[in-house]
């Protein structure tokens, strides 16, 4: 009867063992690959809570829900490449003249932290082609620029522009002047962070 009782504590601790292992698994997440980049921590890489959207001039209704910029690129439907609108991207838009605010988005990583590691470091998939203006925070208050891009995904190395082993949770992104135009999402399109 011991060897029995044994035996099934035994078991009991495999299978609790087994479980935790999956549960850790599923937590690191699974690598993923979109746009052609791979992420070795899956959907953990991006962004996960808006701090900030303002909307500039002219943006319509269906492309200024800054939600859509949370989470792994979804606005293309898996495509390799976004060209235009989606209503699963949110447009900044831009400043009818020198008085109107530029439109930007800020976006805080809450489970990782954005560091840096050979090439580039951040990626900002954007739909429409439209450059943006990139700047990264450890607080939320003081910001740093690290550049523009664009592209889907437009890649950032953040190397040159911060020290040895800092990491950063903040991402402010902003229309960059000169980019106007009055397509149905103006101004950068961002997909995700």
């Amino acid at each position: 009867m011991q060897l029995r009782a044994r035996a099934d504590r035994v078991w009991i601790g495999l299978i609790l063992l087994a479980l935790v292992s999956l549960i850790g698994f599923s937590l690191a997440g699974e690598p993923a690959t979109y746009g052609g980049i791979t992420f070795p921590h899956g959907d953990f890489a991006f962004a996960d809570r808006v701090l900030g959207y303002l909307a500039a001039s002219c943006v319509r209704d269906a492309y200024d829900d800054p939600i859509e910029a949370l989470g792994p690129p979804d606005a293309c439907g898996g495509c390799n490449g976004c060209h235009g609108c989606s209503t699963g991207a949110v447009a900044l838009g831009f400043g009818l003249s020198g008085l109107d605010l530029r439109g930007y988005l800020i976006v805080e990583f809450v489970d990782n932290v954005l560091s840096d590691v050979p090439g580039d470091d951040l990626f900002v998939y954007i739909t429409n082609d439209k450059p943006c203006r990139v700047e990264i925070s450890s607080d939320g208050g003081k910001f740093i620029s690290v550049g523009e891009t664009v592209g889907y995904p437009g890649g950032i190395d953040i190397a040159p522009y911060i020290g040895s082993g800092e990491e950063f949770r903040y991402v402010r992104l902003s229309d960059v002047p000169a980019d106007e135009d009055h397509s149905e999402c103006p101004g950068p399109s961002i997909d995700a962070v």
